[in-house]
């Protein structure tokens, strides 16, 4: 049996689950997902918090997996694109409940349960604060 953790490890969380809204100085709006479910390697970059060198080499890796798809943006010939194969959102649905069990083995079993609405709201604060 492979443990939630090593399943973690191999897989991610799905789209609309977890998103963060990435870096925004005061004032600027937040991003809306784009229904064609396409990102720029630089707007996810700042997404997940790594720098651009090291998010195109895990975008390289992932296309080559066959979970993503890279193409040119048809805005911006310079700047690449990347969404999602059907088979990298089957990976990513799968990786959901594995993702929020090892959440809730992490954190919120070391929680007691009268904190919890305190701690929704400094989790809460904290994620308005990274907007």
């Amino acid at each position: 049996m492979v443990s939630a953790r090593n399943q973690q490890a191999r897989l991610v969380p799905p789209p609309g689950r977890f998103q963060p809204a990435g870096r925004r100085r005061s004032g600027q709006r937040r991003r809306v997902p784009r229904p064609d479910h396409r990102l720029r390697i630089t707007e996810l970059a700042n997404r997940v918090y790594l720098s651009g060198s090291r998010t195109t080499r895990l975008v390289d890796e992932l296309a080559a997996s066959g979970l993503i798809r890279k193409t040119r943006s048809p805005a911006d010939a310079r700047a690449i694109d990347v969404t999602l194969t059907a088979t990298g959102l089957a990976r990513l649905q799968a990786a959901y409940p594995v993702h929020l069990a090892s959440v809730r083995d992490r954190v919120l079993d070391h929680v007691d349960r009268n904190a919890l609405p305190c701690f929704r709201e400094a989790l809460a604060a904290i994620a308005q604060a990274l907007e």
